[in-house]
């Protein structure tokens, strides 16, 4: 009976640690946890003062011409467990989302988003880059790659403001050829950093 208690708490532990991912390389962190649907930020880490920032996110939007309400992270479910590994100096970590049902049939849901980090050795910021794969063409008015609120109290009493993560950032753009019939994969990706003065 004894050994079945320990087989259990240890499954449980196994479980609640499956729960929660990261990227980083000893200087930052980014720390994502699974709330049974799909994965969201939980928090940044800045590892060599140990300060840590709780967020509430949404990940993305993705919002039509016209439209006032977006589509975020809440309206897709993960569609494979999270893919990290390693090349050369960069960690990458992977997450594959497809819409939920009663989403599906909006235009400007795609069939599957893709949402990779990457962080490079040595690097105090990290690359975000969304890869959204259409049936047919689509138009969107609005990407937000990164969306997300402060869930802590900061200095001056400020509580949920919106948080800027990054001050330096620029856009790639790759549009593939489209194939008659295939689906298009557009890929944008957004390098974002915190410089210091």
């Amino acid at each position: 009976m004894k050994l079945l208690r320990i087989a259990f708490l240890l499954l449980f532990f196994l479980e609640v640690k499956a729960q929660q991912i990261q990227i980083g390389n000893g200087l930052v962190e980014r720390n994502f946890t699974f709330d049974g649907k799909v994965w969201r930020t939980a928090s940044f880490r800045n590892q060599a003062t140990h300060q840590v920032i709780a967020v509430k996110s949404d990940e993305f939007l993705l919002l039509a011409m016209n439209k006032e309400q977006g589509l975020t992270i809440s309206d897709f479910t993960a569609a494979a467990a999270p893919e990290k590994y390693n090349h050369a100096d960069t960690s990458f970590l992977t997450f594959t989302y497809k819409p939920l049902p009663q989403i599906a049939k909006d235009p400007i849901a795609p069939q599957t988003i893709k949402v990779q980090y990457s962080l490079k050795k040595g690097e105090t910021f990290m690359r975000k880059s969304l890869q959204l794969v259409y049936k047919e063409t689509a138009t969107i008015d609005r990407l937000e790659v990164e969306r997300l609120t402060i869930a802590q109290e900061q200095k001056g009493g400020v509580k949920e403001s919106r948080f800027l993560l990054a001050i330096n950032c620029f856009w790639v753009w790759n549009i593939p050829e489209a194939t008659p019939g295939e689906p298009m994969a557009i890929p944008l990706k957004i390098m974002a950093g915190i410089t210091k003065k």
